[in-house]
Order: C-alpha cells, then sequence, then structure tokens
C-alpha cells in the first residue's frame, strides 16, 4: 500500500540553485516530474502532506510558494506525456 501526492510550487528567484528543493522532494519516495513545478510522488501509506510539507519547505524562501495534496486514488484528467501518464496509472 502506499499514497500519492501532488506537490507544486512557485519559484522566485532566477539564479537560485533549487536543488536542494528537488532532492527534498525526491527523497519522499519513488517520483515523477511531471511538469516544470509540478512532480508527483509515491510514498508509504502513513506519510501526509503536513509531514511532507515539513520536509520540503526549508528549501525555499518565505516569498516562495509550496502546494502539496494527496491524490490517492483521486480521478485526473489533463495533457501530459505518456510515460507520466502511464506512471500515474501504474500507481492508482
Amino acid at each position: 500500500m502506499y499514497k500519492l501526492f501532488l506537490i507544486s510550487y512557485d519559484l522566485r528567484h532566477i539564479n537560485k540553485d533549487y536543488s536542494k528543493l528537488y532532492d527534498a522532494i525526491k527523497n519522499e519516495g519513488e517520483w515523477r516530474h511531471a511538469l516544470e513545478s509540478t512532480w508527483f510522488i509515491k510514498t508509504n501509506p502513513n506519510n501526509c502532506a503536513a509531514l511532507i510539507y515539513k520536509n520540503i519547505k526549508p528549501t525555499i524562501s518565505e516569498d516562495e510558494s509550496l502546494f502539496i495534496v494527496d491524490i490517492t486514488g483521486c480521478q485526473n484528467a489533463g495533457w501530459m506525456g505518456k510515460n507520466t501518464w502511464k506512471w500515474l496509472k501504474d500507481n492508482k
């Protein structure tokens, strides 16, 4: 069993190195960087959005935004690459 989360952000600093943010997201579990500022992560079933937020928030500035939502079992629609849709389908 697992949970699937969507992580989205608005980053404001063009010249900032965001590798710590990306590493923090990747450390949360199996991941897919689907869109420029959107990631999907598959984590253990005991994880929650608040805990993921707590782990990731220190890697961005106060004037930047971060949104995390549990999408386990949710319907979805949109336009993304076939590999991302397959990954989502395989992880439902």
